[in-house]
């Protein structure tokens, strides 16, 4: 992902896919080292993917 973030900037002339990248990775980071964040946001995204619709017009878990 960071490669892309590189190429991409190049290509636009723009720090913008860097940045994003960033926020990303630091987000990540910072979960990572706290477990309780790690668990809220496992949490959450469960929660966010059960509510995923199906192919067949459905959520998923309903």
């Amino acid at each position: 992902m960071k490669d892309e973030a590189f190429a991409k900037a190049v290509e636009w002339e723009s720090p913008s896919p860097v940045q994003s990248w960033v926020l990303l990775w630091s987000r990540d980071i910072e979960i990572a080292r706290r477990p309780d964040l790690a668990a809220r946001f496992e949490r959450a995204r469960a929660r966010w993917r059960s509510r995923i619709p199906t192919s067949h017009g459905r959520l998923c878990g309903s």
